[in-house]
């Protein structure tokens, strides 16, 4: 199990990177140390901290158990549904 842990935490912290690095050269921003600073300040940070909100959800996806449907989503799903059929 521990052995599982530490494979699941470097692949998220490999997938990060390679797709940051890939968006980056895609905006000609990746020698600039200070979009690296502010992409790490919003990432990783408290006050976003958009890799934080989402950890508990993506580490649940590789649990042994894990199946989607666990999780009633049926709200966000109407109101995801109400807000595309606003729009069209």
């Amino acid at each position: 199990m521990r052995n599982l842990k530490i494979r699941t935490r470097l692949r998220i912290l490999v997938v990060f990177m390679l797709v940051l690095i890939a968006l980056l050269r895609a905006d000609g921003q990746l020698w600039k140390p200070r979009v690296w600073w502010q992409g790490l300040r919003y990432f990783f940070g408290r006050d976003p901290g958009v890799f934080w909100s989402t950890l508990g959800p993506w580490l649940a996806f590789f649990r042994r158990d894990f199946h989607p449907w666990k999780d009633d989503d049926r709200a966000l799903i109407r109101s995801a549904s109400e807000l595309l059929a606003l729009r069209t």
